[in-house]
């Protein structure tokens, strides 16, 4: 069955529709991210499935992912995947969300993160 569904180009059809669908969500992110000021800076952004958000220097990732969870957030630290120390950050998964479901929450984002990072100078280490 796998085999006739690669063979038949579905299997490719499907990649590339959602390949579409994942740099449409990508730069709706990015441009509601822009939009909304967010205190993170997307450097890596030429495709995937997430985006890295590097935060200011001297912001405990770990600590602010926590508190992101507690607001309904899944935005794991950048340190979770890291095996050396790295400059903070936080990864954030878009491809399974809905153009405007991402404008909205990047909103919602905004003003949280507005006052854990740039009011009260981040939730430091």
């Amino acid at each position: 069955m796998l085999a006739a569904f690669i063979d038949s180009g579905a299997f490719y059809t499907h990649i590339r529709r959602c390949r579409r669908h994942y740099a449409e969500r990508q730069q709706v992110f990015l441009e509601s991210a822009r939009r909304a000021g967010l205190p993170l800076r997307f450097s890596q952004t030429d495709g995937g499935m997430n985006l890295l958000g590097r935060l200011p220097a001297g912001v405990d990732d770990v600590r602010l992912s926590r508190r992101l969870r507690t607001r309904d957030f899944d935005v794991p630290p950048l340190a979770a995947y890291a095996f050396r120390p790295q400059p903070p950050g936080l990864v954030f998964g878009y491809t399974a969300f809905e153009p405007k479901t991402i404008r909205h929450e990047v909103q919602r984002l905004s003003r949280l993160l507005s006052t854990r990072v740039e009011r009260r100078g981040g939730v430091r280490r």
